[in-house]
């Protein structure tokens, strides 16, 4: 090393075991110790450096699993036509009044920051709507009229100790139009039932099965209806879908656009679900046997309370129910509701017979009837 050093006209002390150099006035690019390191290697010839590998430590901890679940349901979201924006943290208080939160609401709580760059960032976010709300200004503003944004972040609230708490949420938002007018069909704008769907496609890809859509009222950020609470079968609060309020319409200045529609989840709920994540089933071996159902309830009853109670009496047998007629009228009693369920019926063992089939059935409507106290459809 030392000579190396030396051929390049440079001053070399030794001091026991280190090499104290001076390098000459015209090499001024010679700064720091890996600079020298860099000469040795040039002189010596690069080919004669043995290959070898960086002692890099391994990572035992195994992927959080937080992180593997937002990968999903990025990957969810992009298949659904939607694309990820990433707001601030920072906000002002007037998110709040955008939100129309009522005065001590927890969207109200902020966490203030000590050191504002601005009042627009003096506090830290309590909802991702208005960031997705300010995303969907700017891109209506430049003309763009397919409208369907997601973001995975925390919200922030106070806490007794120095640090505030965090909750990790994914929400989105749909407006505008929903399929562009084509040859083969006309336009249509986004509905509660387009982004409902796409809640759905998410809740099946975490896993969960049981999910419940209970109408709700005055919550921020929404509007009157149509707006409804995600819970699990057990009452674990999911998440919210609906349609945005006025003020938050006007802010994105969505009138020519459409409605607004929002979706808001919890991640830590989702987690239960995604710790056993969904596996693949195989295809059915046997064929299936299909039966309608036509019912006339009590207005205020719903489909998901009428295919809980065929899930539940079929069992394993109810392979799925899908509800594919629904009107209300007038009837003798007063205001009724009209609906017509598809069953499909399959075994994963042997091709159903049709006494089977039939005696399920009977007993599926027997109890659809005693839970909601309707009748059958007739003709």
């Amino acid at each position: 090393v030392r000579r190396h050093l030396s051929s390049l006209q440079m001053k070399v002390e030794e001091t026991g075991e280190n090499l104290v150099v001076v390098p000459p006035s015209f090499r001024m690019d010679i700064e720091r110790e890996i600079d020298l390191v860099e000469e040795v290697a040039r002189i010596e010839g690069y080919n004669r450096i043995p290959v070898t590998f960086p002692a890099v430590r391994s990572c035992s901890k195994p992927t959080r699993l937080e992180y593997s679940l937002r990968d999903r349901l990025r990957e969810v979201l992009v298949g659904c036509g939607f694309s990820e924006v990433i707001s601030y943290s920072f906000t002002s208080r007037d998110s709040a009044d955008l939100l129309d939160a009522p005065e001590g609401h927890a969207l109200r709580s902020f966490v203030a920051l000590m050191n504002p760059l601005s009042m627009d960032q003096s506090v830290m976010r309590t909802s991702l709507v208005p960031g997705l709300a300010g995303a969907a200004k700017t891109n209506l503003s430049r003309g763009e009229q397919e409208i369907k944004l997601f973001e995975w972040g925390k919200i922030f609230s106070p806490s007794g100790d120095a640090l505030p708490d965090e909750s990790t949420m994914i929400s989105g938002l749909m407006t505008g139009v929903y399929h562009r007018k084509e040859w083969y069909g006309s336009e249509r704008p986004v509905d509660f039932h387009d982004i409902k769907g796409v809640v759905e496609t998410l809740l099946e890809a975490v896993g969960v099965d049981n999910a419940v859509f209970t109408e709700a009222h005055d919550l921020p950020g929404y509007s009157q209806g149509p707006v409804a609470r995600i819970s699990s079968g057990d009452e674990l609060m999911l998440g919210v879908v609906g349609k945005a309020s006025r003020s938050v319409t006007e802010f994105c200045r969505s009138k020519d656009a459409g409605d607004v529609y929002l979706f808001e989840f919890y991640a830590g709920p989702l987690l239960r679900w995604w710790k056993n994540p969904p596996v693949f089933r195989p295809y059915p071996k046997f064929p299936a046997v299909y039966r309608d159902l036509s019912v006339i309830v009590y207005p205020d009853v719903q489909c998901a309370s009428v295919e809980r109670v065929i899930g539940e009496k079929g069992g394993e047998l109810v392979e799925d129910v899908s509800l594919f007629d629904i009107y209300d009228r007038e009837g003798d009693s007063g205001l009724e509701r009209a609906m017509a369920f598809r069953i499909c019926y399959r075994s994963p063992e042997s091709t159903l017979e049709g006494a089977i089939v039939n005696a399920l059935h009977e007993s599926i409507i027997e109890a659809v009837l005693a839970e909601t106290g309707g009748r059958l459809r007739e003709g």
